[in-house]
């Protein structure tokens, strides 16, 4: 697991393939883990992070995901290991292995057949990967690279058989840790194994009502889907939106700026957003010399971000004029805002975080890295950064 190691972290790890780790490590972890446990009550907006179990649960239902016969089914929630996922991350991208025995198995699928969910492969590689976004509502949209090209993320969905499948269809997945026996694994040398109470913070609907009552109206803002195929088997087919014409009303409407900006308002689609860093008030800033800079918030249009969703991913947008241009990094790695259109290099995966904000992750080739500061105190691509960032949504 390769996500950066903080005690604001969480405990994480670096990548580790199956072979490497000794069957004493794993048999201790089947000692902590292998056992059924009295099944704990279900939530839905407990934030994935590597090295921590949790429960996958199909939308506000007791269904969750399941190992059975090195197959992904749904069944009852009993509390049984083979209802417990470990996560980790390798290259950015997190995965999922089920409870381990002597062989730890990872969730993913065949590129060549239905796409159904599987779990019998011991390696984490594009297959097995996974971007995991929080929603505005309860729970999270989980999505994998498509079978069809690992360049865009498709969400997984229930098929009409009952069966977990890559395909658009429900955003409705929720992930549940064990609150009560959550394991947290370190590979920093020989495994160690210690139980901790964790808590997560929960942003509810009506948290978001009120701020966006104290602070800002509500335009009539129209709501933008993801531009994913509508089956696996679908022909991809992507529409340029020009979304500026339509936006560009709100400008009158939120110029007040906000008294105190919150960090756990889920970036989507079609709506609006200051991100500032960290717990601090300074915030991302379209400059037109130098690109994107951090500077105290005032409540500026250039400090508004429209949030866009193609091919599966997200991208950001600074207040339009006449011409809307998006975030993305480019040679030096350092974020700019010059283009107008909406290609790798402004594609972001946005992770929630164990405590406040979120981890915007960026694009280099197949791996994602995640956006800090650089040495002269800009934001940028930085591979090891441990950096986090606060949304608060606008519109």
């Amino acid at each position: 697991m390769d996500t950066p190691k903080t005690s604001t972290y969480g405990t994480s790890a670096p990548d580790l393939d199956q072979e490497e780790l000794s069957l004493l490590a794993k048999r201790l972890l089947s000692q902590k883990l292998g056992s059924s446990m009295a099944p704990q009550p279900l939530t839905l907006n407990d934030a994935p992070w590597p090295g921590y179990v949790y429960v996958i649960s199909y939308g506000d239902t007791s269904q969750v995901m399941t190992y059975q016969d090195k197959k992904v089914i749904l069944a009852k929630y009993e509390g049984k290991p083979s209802q417990r996922w470990i996560c980790h991350s390798k290259d950015g991208w997190l995965g999922f292995a089920n409870d381990p025995g002597e062989t730890t198995f990872y969730m993913g699928y065949h590129r060549q057949d239905d796409q159904k969910l599987l779990c019998q492969v011991n390696h984490h590689k594009g297959n097995e990967m996974f971007c995991v976004r929080k929603r505005p509502e309860e729970g999270f949209q989980v999505l994998m690279k498509s079978g069809q090209d690992y360049n865009l993320l498709w969400p997984l969905g229930k098929m009409e058989d009952g069966q977990i499948a890559v395909i658009r269809s429900s955003n409705e997945w929720s992930l549940d840790s064990l609150k009560n026996h959550v394991c947290a694994i370190s590979y920093s040398g020989p495994i160690q194994l210690y139980t901790t109470l964790t808590l997560y913070s929960k942003v509810t609907s009506s948290n978001y009502r009120a701020n966006l009552r104290s602070y800002t109206i509500q335009p009539n803002l129209p709501q933008y889907t993801m531009e994913t195929p509508n089956s696996c088997d679908s022909p991809v087919s992507h529409q340029k939106v020009d979304l500026a014409p339509q936006l560009q009303g709100l400008k009158l409407n939120i110029d007040t700026p906000i008294k105190e900006l919150s960090s756990n308002d889920p970036p989507w689609q079609g709506h609006i957003y200051v991100i500032k860093y960290q717990d601090t008030s300074r915030v991302l800033t379209y400059d037109k010399d130098k690109g994107i800079v951090l500077a105290q918030y005032e409540g500026k249009s250039s400090q508004r971000w429209i949030c866009h969703a193609k091919e599966g991913w997200l991208g950001f947008s600074n207040d339009p004029g006449e011409t809307t241009l998006f975030m993305g990094h480019y040679d030096n790695r350092k974020l700019h805002c010059w283009v107008n259109h909406h290609l790798p290099g402004e594609m972001f995966c946005i992770r929630k975080r164990l405590g406040d904000g979120f981890q915007v992750l960026a694009r280099i080739g197949q791996s994602l890295h995640p956006v800090g500061l650089d040495e002269a105190g800009d934001p940028a691509v930085i591979r090891h950064s441990e950096a986090w960032w606060g949304f608060n949504m606008l519109a």
